[in-house]
């Protein structure tokens, strides 16, 4: 469903099927949205996947590993191994 295979790494915010991923993990699934939400962990980004659309989006996160800092929000703050 999400992930192209032998492919690690990030390469924005696309088709689900040829997003590169690094170690996602704490997947949930959002029936209320249709969505899931993981943390894509060595990417230091949380993202999420619409069914509907089949696209993959970053919620938070920059890809920078740093400890979050106060009003910053969304995908301009910084995760560190989310």
């Amino acid at each position: 469903f999400a992930g192209a295979p032998y492919r690690v790494g990030f390469n924005g915010d696309i088709n689900s099927l040829s997003a590169f991923l690094s170690y996602p993990r704490n997947i949930v699934f959002d029936n209320s949205r249709n969505e899931i939400i993981f943390c894509d962990f060595s990417n230091n980004r949380v993202r999420r996947i619409s069914f509907a659309t089949n696209q993959i989006l970053t919620v938070i996160g920059n890809g920078q590993a740093f400890n979050p800092t106060d009003n910053v929000f969304g995908n301009r703050t910084q995760l560190n191994l989310p």
